[in-house]
């Protein structure tokens, strides 16, 4: 009985207009990431606790400079003491203290869209929210459920490709990581903007399946995705290419090895490229933009390009026949998933070590929820007499 009804539920989504069944799945999506982030207790800095007091007073810096009207060359973010590891910006910020606007010490090493996001929605919840501590727990829950939604938006594309049992692995390593579970709400990472290139190159893969060829707007939203996540940090930018890349990269060894289809792996091919070009597209917009703001604040383009490779010399210091082809796809996103966090720290060892509170959450990017959703995927292919394909066919 229960098997009919779900069978008659499905049919009845699936007659639903597309437009309408992804809008009905992104409000299920910003639903459920709400109802974890409050479950969960992740907007609470006393309940599930912070892992970064240097960082972060940046932004509260920020934030506080939009509060009070007041502007500096460039838009950065910034504090207004010496020290950026104490709380004393967040002080500031959650009990209003008026502050001379000639004593905020901008942070030029990235354009700061994250400090404009805050501070444009602190600016908003003013208006219902006047205690600052309040408005602090409503940006903490902004942030965590907009890291949730991305990876449920991750944890869905899993599932339509492997199955439930994968996509719940995979979001499992999310709900059970401590670091992750902490550092969600930190307002300077925004840890959900890690995932945007990989979520465009999800969609990318999605709507090329869907038509049958790759719509041209989806070039541009690669491109943004990365855009947007290097205007909020270039810092471990590696790990966000690659993991634009590994959905591309299955599909294609998925055309090669499964689907036998050499030509189809080579069109997938391109598409991996064209990623790969439009993703870097939106690194050097950022790049421009960044250069553009450096201008404003030092007035001279020679002392915006000596601070940008000041900034960037500081963080950058350098199977055999028996397995099944149909274990290759898999394989290839698990040593994607592995050189994605690795190469970060391999490239800029020195940065690694200033900020190693983040090291062991960047495993998390991909490298641990792709070995959670394996798991069951492994599993499949030792059930002795399985010859049902890893993945279903479209």
């Amino acid at each position: 009985m229960g098997s009919i009804t779900l069978t008659k539920a499905k049919g009845i989504w699936q007659t639903l207009p597309v437009p309408l069944r992804g809008a009905a799945t992104l409000l299920a999506v910003l639903a459920l990431a709400a109802l974890l982030t409050t479950v969960r207790h992740n907007a609470s800095a006393y309940l599930t606790g912070v892992w970064d007091t240097g960082s972060q007073t940046l932004v509260y810096g920020r934030i506080h400079q939009m509060e009070q009207g007041q502007y500096a060359p460039g838009g950065f973010l910034g504090v207004y003491t010496d020290d950026w590891s104490d709380d004393t910006n967040r002080a500031l910020f959650r009990d209003d203290t008026p502050t001379d606007a000639a004593a905020f010490h901008p942070y030029t090493h990235q354009s700061g869209l994250q400090g404009w996001l805050f501070g444009g929605v602190n600016r908003l919840l003013r208006h219902w929210l006047p205690d600052g501590l309040a408005r602090e727990t409503a940006l903490y829950w902004l942030n965590s459920t907009l890291f949730y939604a991305a990876e449920l938006l991750v944890a869905l594309a899993v599932w339509e490709e492997f199955g439930p049992l994968a996509a719940a692995f995979g979001f499992a390593s999310v709900l059970l990581a401590p670091w992750l579970q902490r550092g969600m709400k930190d307002l300077y990472w925004c840890l959900w903007t890690w995932l945007l290139p990989l979520l465009a190159a999800l969609w990318l893969c999605h709507c090329t399946r869907v038509r049958g060829k790759t719509p041209r707007g989806c070039w541009p939203l690669v491109a943004a995705a990365c855009m947007v996540r290097c205007m909020c940090g270039f810092e471990f930018i590696t790990t966000f290419l690659i993991l634009c890349e590994i959905p591309l990269c299955y599909a294609a060894a998925k055309a090669y090895f499964v689907r036998r289809d050499p030509h189809g792996a080579l069109v997938w091919l391109g598409r991996t490229v064209g990623a790969g070009v439009s993703a870097l597209g939106g690194v050097i917009a950022a790049l421009a933009l960044w250069f553009a703001q450096e201008w404003l604040c030092f007035g001279s383009a020679a002392d915006a390009w000596q601070n940008m490779t000041r900034a960037v010399t500081d963080r950058v210091s350098l199977t055999d026949g028996a397995v099944r082809d149909v274990n290759v796809p898999p394989c290839i996103v698990w040593g994607l998933g592995l050189a994605a966090p690795a190469s970060w720290m391999v490239l800029s060892k020195a940065h690694a070590a200033i900020h190693t509170h983040l090291v062991p959450m960047l495993w998390h990017f991909a490298f641990v929820p792709i070995s959670c959703m394996l798991l069951p995927v492994l599993a499949k292919l030792m059930i002795p007499g399985r010859k049902k394909d890893l993945v279903a066919s479209h």
